[in-house]
């Protein structure tokens, strides 16, 4: 149990950034979870950066701005990037805490942030949460999903999603989602760069590692939810599709990892053609491996044919993307 006194909360400032464009079906819910919270034992306050939306988000802002302390900063056209600066700009504190419109936090969540990030100052830059993944619906297949969505052998060793082997991991990452940071070492580096097609995240990350000389940290006791923007398996290809390309056409320089998914394809086609044999045997292992993965995540028996269908889906996808990307690059 944390311990705090009152007056050790109120002097302690929190600018809460949350970037959004047509987010209002998600807001309500961000708002409740924020309201129920512990982020009035702080003084805060909390900076909607909207990009121009049309879908009732002004409407909830002012309902919502009587419950908390609500700021609506309208940025015309801007991307996610670009509304966080504009958060890291307006900020008139000295803690910054960026949520996404889609996510959701915990009863103690800023004073959880607050300890983490607090006590552990001169080693890490920037404090992460750990988080569940949930779909946009109830239904089965989406949970299913959403579940998949979280293992490491989906879309890559994400520490920060509760998954079965990192549901409880604590420590040192090389990246995180969310999170707090000190706003000095933000306005320091100058924010995100926006002129980067992808991975804004991760560059601002690895600058901020650099400048304050610090790392990045994960806490499990620190806990949000993420509702799933993708929870179909159409979207999720498409997904991994386009983070295939982009891995291959803005991998500046070309480094011999980012050709292991297509080498690895067709070595598999190579064995295959000349020794069908082994191609059955390995083709086997993988399926006993996703299998095995999928029953871990989300234990049900109807986890098995969905995990045979959508593990390799993806993974194709994404393979398929890496090489699109890589030709680009390549003949560019």
């Amino acid at each position: 149990m944390l311990q705090f006194n009152l007056g050790e909360y109120l002097s302690i400032s929190f600018t809460v950034c949350i970037p959004a464009y047509n987010e209002a079906v998600n807001l309500e819910a961000l708002f409740r979870s924020l309201k129920e919270s512990d982020l009035d034992s702080f003084d805060y306050e909390i900076l909607l950066c909207d990009s121009g939306s049309d879908d009732g988000t002004r409407d909830l802002f002012e309902h919502w701005s009587k419950e908390l302390n609500l700021y609506l900063i309208i940025t015309p056209g801007a991307n996610a990037s670009q509304n966080l600066n504009a958060g890291i700009k307006s900020s008139s504190n000295s803690i910054f805490c960026r949520i996404d419109a889609r996510a959701r936090v915990a009863a103690d969540y800023f004073s959880e942030g607050y300890r983490c990030l607090e006590n552990n100052s001169s080693k890490y830059c920037a404090i992460g949460p750990s988080v569940q993944v949930m779909p946009r619906s109830p239904k089965f297949m989406p949970n299913i999903l959403a579940k998949f969505f979280m293992s490491p052998f989906l879309m890559g060793p994400s520490k920060w999603k509760r998954s079965f082997f990192y549901k409880d991991f604590d420590g040192e990452v090389g990246t995180i989602y969310l999170g707090f940071f000190w706003i000095k070492d933000l306005r320091a580096v100058g924010g995100f760069d926006t002129s980067l097609m992808r991975k804004q995240d991760i560059d601002l990350l690895q600058r901020l590692q650099v400048s304050t000389n610090k790392k990045l940290f994960n806490s499990c006791s620190l806990r949000a939810i993420y509702v799933l923007k993708h929870d179909t398996l159409k979207e999720i290809c498409n997904r991994a599709y386009i983070q295939g390309v982009y891995a291959g056409l803005y991998s500046t320089p070309i480094r011999p990892a980012h050709l292991v998914p297509a080498i690895c394809l067709g070595l598999f086609i190579i064995i295959s053609l000349l020794y069908p044999f082994f191609g059955l045997v390995l083709m086997s292992l993988y399926s006993v491996l996703i299998i095995l993965v999928g029953l871990l995540e989300a234990p049900s028996f109807l986890s098995i044919p969905i995990a045979l269908v959508t593990f390799p889906a993806v993974h194709l996808s994404f393979v398929v993307g890496n090489i699109r990307g890589l030709m680009g690059k390549l003949l560019s």
